[in-house]
């Protein structure tokens, strides 16, 4: 369905591959987790690489697609794909128009299992946040590529607005939350990962301190805490307008059950620790989250602080499993650095 020499490669801003199957470079914001100033200089950034690039199977990913165009009779196709260090369980995502008019977004994933563990965490999305947000439909999963509706961006994310609309969310399903768990159970999972962050630079007489005054600060304020399912990547780039007053809503890899204000928490705190010599201070947080919903110093302290130690466990079995990255690690750095803070350590 498409010839190799149909096929250019492109290299865009730090890890960011680009694989275009007859098509051009307005098709770049489509799927480009840029937007504004940024998305100009991914523009500016491009170079044709001479090959096709093997990142984890690449070709045998758009092989699928292939398969997949012609079991559904859909006739030739064209696509514009996305690949980044940053993906975890995704090799990549893209664009797809086909002959027959139709327009796709799709993934392909590492192995067939995470396509089937999204396509099942969309449909819990959708029950979570679909009132508020548009969510992608799951159109097919073959093999190892999922296959989605095609959700067109209007125009660049305005956070204003997003962040809006999360409060409004989150207001509302914290209502019916009933499940609580233990706040010692991520203090204990947060103690198994001590040699981690020392192994990133972080100094192991801190951790035990900061370990300490979890214990004695957190429990004593929160012994247990309210969790339901979050979208768990909850960020600007995960959202985009699609119409007047909707935004739309993707990804779901980290679909999970987390603390209530995890993904009111992730909005405002990982763009800020992604950022090299981040100026943003921990209170900067903790007094968003009591003011968005009017929560008591200590309770919105104890809060910041699990939302902070689930991300870091997380973030610690990556680094186990050899997923990290520089800016991993730097967002692990700035997270251990606000828990400090907040724990006034």
């Amino acid at each position: 369905m498409f010839m190799k020499n149909d096929v250019r490669c492109l290299r865009g801003l730090g890890s960011a591959r680009y694989i275009v199957v007859g098509l051009t470079e307005e098709y770049l914001s489509q799927i480009s987790y840029y937007t504004g100033i940024r998305l100009l200089l991914e523009k500016g950034a491009i170079r044709l690489f001479r090959e096709l690039p093997k990142y984890h199977g690449l070709e045998l990913g758009i092989q699928e697609l292939n398969d997949f165009c012609i079991k559904n009779k859909l006739g030739k196709w064209s696509g514009f794909f996305l690949y980044t260090a940053w993906y975890k369980e995704t090799i990549f995502i893209g664009y797809v128009s086909t002959n027959t008019g139709d327009e796709y977004f799709v993934k392909i994933f590492k192995n067939q299992d995470y396509a089937k563990k999204e396509g099942e965490n969309l449909k819990l999305l959708k029950t979570m946040y679909g009132r508020w947000f548009v969510i992608p439909e799951v159109k097919s999963i073959y093999k190892k590529l999922m296959v989605l509706n095609f959700i067109k961006k209007k125009r660049n994310t305005n956070v204003k607005d997003a962040f809006t609309l999360l409060v409004k969310a989150t207001k509302s399903r914290i209502f019916i939350v009933e499940e609580t768990v233990r706040a010692e159970h991520v203090l204990n999972r947060m103690s198994a990962c001590i040699q981690i962050f020392n192994s990133i630079g972080y100094g192991l007489d801190r951790l035990k301190r900061m370990l300490c005054s979890i214990d004695s600060m957190i429990l004593s304020t929160c012994n247990e805490y309210k969790v339901m399912n979050m979208h768990g990547d909850m960020t600007p780039w995960n959202m985009y307008p699609v119409t007047l007053g909707k935004i739309a809503l993707v990804d779901a890899e980290r679909v999970q059950i987390r603390s209530v204000y995890s993904d009111f928490l992730h909005f405002i705190v990982q763009p800020a620790s992604t950022i090299s010599n981040s100026k943003v201070a921990a209170n900067d947080f903790v007094q968003k989250l009591k003011d968005s919903f009017h929560l008591t110093d200590d309770y919105s302290i104890a809060m910041f602080a699990i939302y902070l130690m689930e991300e870091l466990i997380m973030d610690a079995n990556d680094v186990k499993c050899k997923r990290s990255s520089d800016i991993l690690v730097r967002a692990m750095r700035c997270k251990l650095e606000w828990l400090g803070d907040t724990l006034q350590l």
